[in-house]
């Protein structure tokens, strides 16, 4: 298994050659976008971008406002920054009620910019959460919260994504099933197994499902963990 922790995904819409100057040359991870690079809005939506900086300016000439409620709308977790031509108390209060995390004026400083994603991050524990987790052809993204297979995902529920996590973690080592209880269910009591059971079996089927060259076997009387076949 291999984890790694990622630079947040920055996507900034501007059509403002100003801006992108300003802004680009520090964007931390390079699928933030060029003035040449617009992704239809459908794509951006379903996009698994971390941060938007989003310019009066934008690509899609819609409002300011409206562009930021259509994003908030898909995307509960992701940070939002608006960037207005020129903001009063009543512009930015607006643009804070349609979702935004912050608001500037133009033009923009890149330090203050890039302080307040970093500080903002930082509070959303992003650094910590944002890792990957890959063993054979399972590949886990804590922060996406997606688990492939084979380039199937596999529909994980919560309790399911964390039993695998917990797995991947161990890298191929025996996990108890108290140790499941208890950083999991928070249940201290070994004669809850039966729970953690349904949850290992859920998995199994999900993984032969997508043909994974992974199993997960049980150890009687001390845990489960998870390997090639």
């Amino acid at each position: 298994m291999a984890t790694s922790k990622k630079a947040p995904i920055i996507r900034i819409l501007s059509t403002d050659e100003k801006t992108h100057k300003i802004l680009v040359g520090d964007v931390v991870n390079k699928k933030s976008s060029a003035l040449n690079e617009v992704p239809i809005i459908e794509n951006l939506l379903n996009s698994s971008i971390d941060v938007f900086v989003i310019d009066e300016q934008n690509p899609y000439g819609l409002p300011l406002i409206d562009l930021c409620k259509l994003i908030r709308n898909k995307n509960k977790d992701v940070l939002i920054l608006l960037l207005f031509e020129k903001m009063n108390e009543i512009s930015k209060i607006r643009g804070l009620q349609s979702g935004a995390d912050d608001c500037f004026a133009k033009p923009a400083s890149k330090l203050e910019i890039f302080a307040k994603i970093n500080n903002l991050l930082k509070r959303m524990k992003f650094y910590e959460k944002n890792t990957e987790y890959v063993f054979n052809d399972i590949y886990l993204n804590d922060s996406r919260r997606i688990c492939i297979s084979n380039d199937k995902d596999l529909n994980l529920s919560d309790l399911e994504f964390k039993t695998m996590r917990k797995l991947l973690e161990h890298n191929g080592k025996t996990v108890r099933r108290e140790t499941l209880l208890v950083e999991i269910w928070e249940i201290p009591d070994a004669h809850n197994s039966r729970l953690v059971d349904d949850v290992i079996r859920r998995l199994r089927r999900k993984l032969e499902k997508a043909r994974s060259s992974c199993e997960i076997t049980t150890l009687w009387g001390h845990g489960y963990r998870i390997e090639s076949i």
